[in-house]
């Protein structure tokens, strides 16, 4: 699975941060793991994966991806398809209705961007940048009669609100 950012990427981006290679690397696989749990799929790099879903009877299907890169190969109850229509989303359109039940679809299928999207690089890149510049994780900081509250405390590399937000069009709306 390809890294989201690259050492390189995180000291171009910070010139502040400070940190050796292998605590970088660390960080950014933490970093790149909790983007791709939220997101709900792998998002960079192209591979080609296999997954058992459930269907609902219906006649459509969507598939665990947001960047589906060729015709995939489909199997209901043991039955290959091949009369679909299909789009880069994931979203499969069926000719005709099928049973449902649980795990009666084999999806084989290449998917995944050639490298992250810019926006996943910013939130990873922006992400790992408070983390590494404020490794207490302080939610609040007082001067004098002044206060501030942060979303997060940084140092617990965590996804803030409003980086969820933007990830929000590379998550899955419906998770196998």
């Amino acid at each position: 699975m390809d890294s989201l950012i690259t050492k390189d990427q995180l000291k171009a981006a910070s010139s502040y941060l400070q940190g050796d290679a292998a605590q970088l690397d660390v960080l950014i696989a933490i970093v790149g793991g909790l983007i791709r749990e939220y997101c709900g799929w792998h998002i960079a790099g192209v591979e080609t994966t296999e997954h058992r879903l459930d269907h609902d009877g219906g006649n459509h299907i969507e598939l665990p991806t947001m960047k589906l890169r060729e015709k995939p190969e489909i199997t209901i109850n043991g039955e290959r398809i091949t009369d679909f229509q299909w789009s880069e989303f994931g979203m499969i359109q069926l000719t005709k209705c099928y049973a449902k039940g649980y795990g009666t679809i084999t999806a084989r299928m290449t998917h995944g961007y050639d490298s992250a999207p810019e926006i996943i690089r910013a939130v990873a890149l922006s992400t790992l940048a408070a983390a590494l510049s404020n490794p207490q994780g302080a939610t609040q900081v007082s001067v004098g009669s002044t206060s501030m509250t942060t979303d997060a405390g940084s140092g617990a590399l965590r996804l803030t609100s409003y980086a969820k937000g933007l990830l929000g069009q590379y998550c899955l709306r419906n998770r196998p």
